[in-house]
């Protein structure tokens, strides 16, 4: 019985990283850009 409600919260903590780290890559990706536009 613990195992399952272990088991879920694991892949919830899972997708919430990947989510965020998915958008922390397009703001990095945005920042790079805007400076490139910046030393251009």
């Amino acid at each position: 019985m613990k195992k399952t409600r272990i088991f879920p919260a694991k892949t919830l903590k899972v997708s919430v990283i990947i989510i965020y780290s998915d958008r922390f890559m397009q703001w990095y990706n945005a920042l790079k850009i805007f400076n490139f536009f910046l030393t251009e």
